[in-house]
């Protein structure tokens, strides 16, 4: 089984893994740590390249591009991955199903 990201964590995809390790939703702000408490591994999909210290000395401010802003804010990454068992994969969406209901 993979290794988890966070100790409470049962499904997270393997550290090295190549980028076909997630599926990627928009969440409500909650659902991370939500999620996180019912084992589930997420981590914010994506962190706006504007806001990178290389970036900001070339002149990039963090209200540049406000739907990248967006979309870090809403997105996460779930766990998926080539050895994830169908029960895991269930267990995930189940979950899930919990935090957006």
């Amino acid at each position: 089984m993979p290794r988890p990201i966070a100790p409470r964590c049962r499904f997270a995809a393997p550290p090295s893994s190549p980028s076909n390790h997630t599926g990627t939703i928009p969440v409500i702000a909650h659902a991370i740590d939500w999620l996180r408490e019912h084992g589930i591994g997420v981590n914010l999909h994506y962190i706006p390249v504007h806001t990178q210290p290389y970036y900001q000395q070339l002149g990039f401010r963090p209200g540049d591009f406000p739907e990248a802003k967006r979309y870090y804010a809403e997105a996460i990454s779930l766990p998926l991955y080539p050895t994830m068992t169908p029960a895991q994969q269930d267990e995930v969406v189940e979950v899930l199903k919990r935090v957006v209901n």
